[in-house]
């Protein structure tokens, strides 16, 4: 049976049109590795997910707009970008109930922000700030297929098995990143100047966040496909 993976939504707040967007690439590599991908929409009632959760098999939480700074108790920087508190919340609110629900979750960029957050860890909200000699973490210009720079692996963790080397590169599109790890998590992966690009959880339920977008590179290159099968295999454990 195939497993249902529930994705998160973006707000498309337009002038004309008003509604809940899903990058066709996250759809794209959940189909390609085996799964049935079905967006949620932004409500308010965060309770109600957990309805929702119990016929998914699944939680994807991907990339999108910074996280408020409040959720991690700190004032907004001069570089913070656009926030929208209303996603923040539900996304949040996903992880827990998918994680107590033992649900796998794969977050991705903004994603695995969010799951550091949600288990309590906070945030640099803008790293040429906080890091002035960090390396290049936005490739905004290039293709999003672009591989960018390079992630150095922990054996001991579900990435290493995944990807079968100890580095690689990747593609990165982001000026946020994680600071203070959140409970129950572990790094699994940093890029040469130390910025995290991978965390897991510590216990025995699938929790995955990568800071960089293996949806941009899946069908290219056979590590980043990897990757959503194995979350597919994962989800698949609960949809037998």
């Amino acid at each position: 049976m195939k497993p249902v993976i529930a994705v998160s939504s973006y707000i498309a707040d337009k002038d004309v049109f008003y509604g809940y967007g899903t990058s066709g690439d996250y759809i794209k590599a959940i189909d390609g590795a085996g799964g049935i991908p079905v967006q949620l929409p932004t409500i308010k009632n965060t309770s109600d997910y957990e309805q929702v959760l119990r016929h998914m098999d699944g939680l994807l939480i991907p990339g999108g707009c910074d996280i408020a700074p409040y959720f991690f108790s700190e004032q907004p920087e001069k570089a913070l970008g656009r926030i929208n508190a209303l996603i923040d919340r539900q996304e949040m609110e996903l992880v827990r109930l998918a994680y107590d629900a033992g649900i796998p979750i794969l977050g991705i960029c903004r994603g695995h922000q969010v799951i550091n957050v949600a288990f309590g860890g906070s945030l640099y909200q803008d790293i040429p700030s906080a890091m002035p000699e960090a390396i290049g973490h936005d490739q905004s210009g290039c293709k999003r297929e672009e591989l960018y720079h390079k992630i150095d692996i922990q054996p001991a963790s579900y990435l290493h098995q995944i990807f079968g080397k100890d580095s690689l590169y990747v593609n990165s599109f982001h000026h946020q990143a994680v600071k203070q790890l959140g409970d129950g998590l572990k790094t699994v992966a940093t890029a040469p100047d130390g910025v995290i690009e991978a965390i897991e959880g510590t216990g025995d339920r699938f929790v995955m966040g990568v800071q960089f977008h293996p949806e941009n590179l899946y069908g290219i290159y056979t590590e980043f496909t990897n990757l959503f099968r194995f979350f597919v295999e994962e989800c698949k454990k609960r949809a037998i």
